[in-house]
């Protein structure tokens, strides 16, 4: 998945697919793009909004996924 493709909102969404709690970690201004660090369970995500997510680092958030973003490669 892409870091432009996850959703942060800061109220869970009415979706249940690929929906998931979170933390802001860190958020920073990168001139055209919004870069945020979420946190699920023990994982760090990258994520790249055009907007702010109104919420502080620290807080809860939920990130959501659309299905068609989401490519699965298996390793052996």
């Amino acid at each position: 998945m892409r870091p432009e493709n996850i959703q942060i909102h800061t109220s869970k969404p009415h979706r249940d697919v690929n929906t998931w709690p979170a933390r802001l970690e860190r958020k920073n201004f990168l001139g055209g793009f919004f870069d945020m660090v979420v946190r699920v369970e023990d994982k760090e995500l990258r994520c790249r909004r055009p907007f702010v997510v109104d919420a502080d680092c620290g807080a809860n958030v939920s990130i959501h996924i659309q299905p068609k973003d989401v490519l699965l490669i298996g390793m052996h």
